[in-house]
C-alpha cells in the first residue's frame, strides 16, 4: 500500500517532535558510560540494532 504525501508529511512531523522531545529531555541528563571500545564501536553497536528493529517494523506493517 503506497503511502499519500500528506500520510507522510504527519509521520515526518510526528518523527521530528519525538525527536525534539527526546533532545530536549536527554539534554538535561548528564550520562557517562565508560568502555573499553571507541566511540564510533559503541554507536554501531547501539546504531545496528536500531536499524534492524525498523526494518523488522516496516517489513511486517507493509
Amino acid at each position: 500500500m503506497r503511502r499519500t504525501f500528506r500520510e507522510t508529511l504527519y509521520l515526518l512531523a510526528i518523527g521530528l517532535a519525538a525527536v525534539a522531545i527526546l533532545w530536549f529531555i536527554l539534554s538535561r541528563i548528564r550520562i557517562v558510560v565508560f568502555t573499553m571500545i571507541p566511540w564510533w564501536g559503541l554507536g554501531l553497536m547501539i546504531l545496528i540494532p536500531i536499524i534492524v528493529i525498523i526494518l523488522v517494523i516496516d517489513h511486517f506493517i507493509d
